[in-house]
């Protein structure tokens, strides 16, 4: 299960909007997967970020079934990486890309 989520989520970008979102969709083995990324202006110059994934249909709720709790656990450490990478940002430290696939064992 883990090598098919991992293979969606290398999936190309399909959407971009330079500045406010972008997103992907992706197929396999009958499973369609749509995730997004948002960006929302906040006061004092912050920016909250809205991660979106959905499987629509039988196949994405089998999958939701069985691996709902990894998913969620995925997209809590991409957030946490997100939040990282901001405050370094903000900070004028220059950090590198990074897998945050790498972190999940």
């Amino acid at each position: 299960m883990w090598a098919l989520l991992s293979e969606l989520a290398a999936s190309p970008v399909t959407e971009w909007r330079a500045g406010t979102d972008f997103a992907w969709w992706s197929t396999h083995s009958g499973l369609r997967v749509r995730a997004r990324h948002t960006l929302h202006p906040e006061p004092q110059g912050v920016c909250r970020v809205c991660l979106e994934l959905r499987m629509p249909g039988a196949p994405g709720s089998r999958v939701a079934l069985f691996a709902g709790a990894i998913t969620k656990r995925y997209l809590a450490l991409k957030a946490a990486c997100l939040a990282a990478y901001a405050q370094l940002d903000a900070a004028g430290v220059k950090a590198g890309a990074a897998d945050p696939r790498e972190d999940l064992p």
